[in-house]
């Protein structure tokens, strides 16, 4: 009976172990890990089309999310090609209207399937009583709207950003805490 207990005390701790270490931060199913050149395959895999990299960061086309035309980055720790974000850039908008959708569709689906997020959602102008001055606050840096969803394989930030002096975008950024822990650590056994 003794051995019994062992045993399955062991199979419980060698299952938890294993599930812990295998805790990234998934994009399109894909865990954030593994190198650059291979997560781009798995993307390209999935629809994406590859547009090209530079600086450890590649760049694909495709859709995300029931999105049509969005751009993903897929972005290394400096020096290495280790994946360690990913972001998803929603097509440009030209209006208030149309990019709060965008961004209240990305956080209700966000919302149901990871939990209640950290929310920020500011104007730093009092001139925003209609959509056309919403909409100018994101275009001169005036607005503040992000979305943080804490899971145990890292964070996930709903934003919006300006373009150009006549469009933003919806910007979703996949930060994987196992990868991010990992290279912390090693330039903490620099100093």
């Amino acid at each position: 009976m003794k051995k019994f207990i062992l045993s399955l005390v062991m199979l419980i701790a060698t299952t938890l172990a294993f599930a812990q270490g295998d805790t990234h931060l998934k994009f399109k199913g894909i865990p954030l890990t593994g190198s650059l050149t291979s997560f781009v395959e798995k993307l390209k895999s999935k629809g994406m089309t590859y547009i090209g990299q530079k600086d450890g960061v590649a760049l694909l086309k495709g859709e995300f999310a029931a999105y049509k035309d969005c751009t993903v980055g897929v972005v290394t720790f400096e020096g290495t090609s280790q994946v360690c974000k990913v972001s998803a850039i929603f097509p440009e908008r030209e209006t208030w209207g149309s990019i709060i959708e965008d961004y209240n569709n990305l956080k209700s689906m966000l919302t149901e399937k990871y939990g209640e997020p950290d929310v920020t959602e500011t104007f730093s102008t009092n001139y925003t009583h209609d959509d056309w001055s919403k909409f100018y606050a994101i275009l001169k840096d005036e607005c503040k709207f992000i979305s943080t969803f804490k899971t145990d394989g890292g964070t996930i930030q709903l934003t919006m950003l300006k373009v150009d002096s006549s469009k933003a975008c919806v910007i979703l950024h996949y930060y994987d805490k196992s990868n991010t822990d990992l290279v912390k650590k090693k330039a903490m056994d620099d100093l």
